[in-house]
């Protein structure tokens, strides 16, 4: 079965939030805002009695209220001031427990959000295709891991709070929404123009927010480049203009947010004293009703504050939404199959021949094929080397043997059998490479090792150690439990390259894949590698990429490649 999320998902912002927010959870927390407004407007609504009783001039009220009044007496509340207070604190302290429930499930939606976008992501990266990913800027993916789904999380609190302010002023009461409706809509028509810059000053501040992540890895991860070359100045120059461009990004976008809250105040502020004119001049409300209905207006006030807010800070987390869609969904069209049922593929096992026949395939911007229609077989428990000039198709041509690349054209055999697409995790779990530059992870010399094989033995691995000539780690202090490093850098170049060695052996592969292993040793390392592949001959497959000779000796047969064809012999 197929985990790919299926590509609609993925169409547009809003349908990456649709798929993502579970819809019980929402409605749970749209009730709570409803039930919260509720309760809050019954309290304000509540005054218009409790005044009129204080200041016995229960006659004078509104019909309204006179119903509220006689609905308490027939439920055998006296109209008595006591007795109003009481349900006045009760409802308070009931809206108090209603508004905290709301924020609690509002805070765990979001982080189910968050978490489900960042599982989902990373799932998409691990299924997609090895020549996309292996094309991406990988500080692209780490931004949309860790940066770009927390502002996508922070951007949907801010449509909870604005949906939380919407109802507010829906529940402020028929009364008040009679007379709020000029002034608000005058206050939102003051500041269209501050929201449309805020949208703009958004993607602007989320771009600037990419450009520091993308900085900081870059900067990271070259820095025995940037010692050597000793450009520290010019870097640390460099990273630090990436961040004055972030403040200013931040600056500009507070500022237009403060503006538009000060606009939004003042506009309130005359919205809330004309409206206050119009009910004692033209209507002659009495105080009983007129300090209910202001207290209406200063609620809504910092209601449609919110509202202003929300919609600024939605505006710079829905650029994050959109590029987080686009790239989900650039992910999407290019997943590999994965079977849920098999999460630990069963290895293949070839018993005569490994192939690839008449495979074709180009790098992206690049007119000429990398492999041109090529055919090459290696024989079950052979060591084949792989030489020729640089650029003439060898990684690449080992990477389509370990089904990491899928060619344009052409097709992988197994025994002379074109190996099917379901097949692949299958194929990729009998195969183990030793890169040119050894990845080795900052933890002991047995994390690193057991990434290979979780459940090896003890045994397991001082063979694969020995098989590796990497009886050295026995001689260190904490042997197998010894630190390596970020990288491997404590070790040399040679220990990490048969630590890499014994890793990949762990595996029991059907073909071993050695991507120059040795380019950067010295003789004497080069020549225990070297000795390592001579007491692996005939057990198992390997394929050997190497421009010196003393690996390539080893080898059982030598293919020349040149411009993405087998030279001839």
């Amino acid at each position: 079965m197929d985990t790919t999320i299926p590509a609609p998902e993925f169409s547009s912002g809003a349908a990456v939030l649709r798929a993502a927010v579970p819809r019980r959870r929402l409605a749970g927390v749209i009730a709570l805002m409803v039930l919260t407004t509720l309760t809050e407007g019954i309290g304000l609504v509540l005054l218009v009695p409790l005044l009129a009783v204080l200041t016995g001039n229960a006659g004078a009220l509104p019909g309204p209220a006179r119903a509220l009044l006689g609905l308490a007496q027939r439920a055998g509340l006296p109209p008595a001031p006591g007795a109003l207070l009481c349900v006045f604190v009760g409802l308070v302290a009931f809206r108090a427990i209603a508004n905290y429930a709301r924020k609690i499930a509002a805070e765990r939606l979001g982080y189910v959000l968050v978490d489900t976008l960042r599982t989902r992501a990373f799932h998409l990266l691990l299924g997609a295709r090895w020549q996309v990913l292996s094309a991406m800027r990988q500080s692209d993916n780490a931004a949309l891991l860790i940066t770009n789904v927390d502002r996508i999380g922070f951007a949907f609190d801010q449509i909870l709070r604005a949906g939380a302010a919407a109802v507010t002023l829906a529940g402020a009461g028929i009364t008040a929404m009679l007379l709020a409706p000029a002034g608000a809509g005058l206050t939102l028509l003051a500041y269209k123009g501050l929201r449309r810059r805020a949208g703009h000053l958004g993607e602007v501040l989320g771009r600037a927010y990419d450009d520091v992540h993308a900085r900081t890895q870059e900067s990271l991860g070259a820095l025995r480049l940037i010692k050597s070359l000793g450009a520290e100045s010019r870097v640390e120059r460099d990273y630090a203009e990436t961040f004055a461009e972030l403040r200013r990004a931040q600056l500009a976008y507070s500022r237009s947010h403060g503006r538009g809250q000060g606009v939004l105040q003042v506009a309130g502020a005359a919205a809330l004293a004309g409206s206050a004119w119009l009910a004692i001049e033209r209507f002659h409300t009495s105080p009983a009703a007129l300090l209910p209905l202001v207290a209406l207006f200063v609620r809504a006030l910092p209601a449609l504050s919110s509202l202003q807010e929300c919609w600024q800070e939605w505006l710079h987390g829905r650029s994050a939404l959109d590029e987080t869609a686009t790239l989900m969904a650039t992910l999407a069209a290019v997943q590999e199959p994965r079977a849920v049922s098999d999460p630990d593929p069963v290895p293949l096992a070839p018993a005569s021949t490994i192939a690839v026949e008449r495979v074709t395939f180009h790098h992206p911007g690049r007119p000429e094929p990398v492999l041109d229609a090529l055919t090459l077989e290696l024989p079950v428990a052979t060591t084949t080397a792989l030489t020729g000039p640089s650029g003439a198709g060898k990684s690449t041509l080992a990477d389509v043997f370990g089904a990491l690349l899928l060619p344009e054209s052409g097709t992988l055999m197994l025994d002379g059998a074109a190996l099917p697409p379901q097949d692949l995790p299958r194929w990729r779990a009998s195969v183990a490479y030793v890169q040119q530059e050894p990845l080795l992870f900052h933890t002991s010399i047995r994390e690193n090792l057991l990434w290979a094989r979780p459940d090896a033995s003890e045994a397991e691995l001082h063979a694969a150690l020995a098989d590796a000539a990497a009886q050295f780690v026995h001689a260190l202090p904490q042997g197998l439990d010894t630190l390596v490093g970020d990288r491997g850098a404590w070790l040399s170049g040679g220990e990490r390259q048969r630590i890499a060695l014994a890793r990949a052996l762990l595996r029991r592969p059907a073909l071993l894949i050695l991507d120059e292993p040795t380019s950067a040793l010295d003789a004497e390392n080069e020549a225990l590698i070297a000795a390592a592949l001579q007491g692996l001959r005939g057990k198992l497959t390997i394929l050997l990429i190497a421009h010196r000779g003393a690996l390539a000796e080893v080898a059982d047969r030598v293919v020349v490649l040149s411009r993405g064809i087998v030279a001839p012999a």
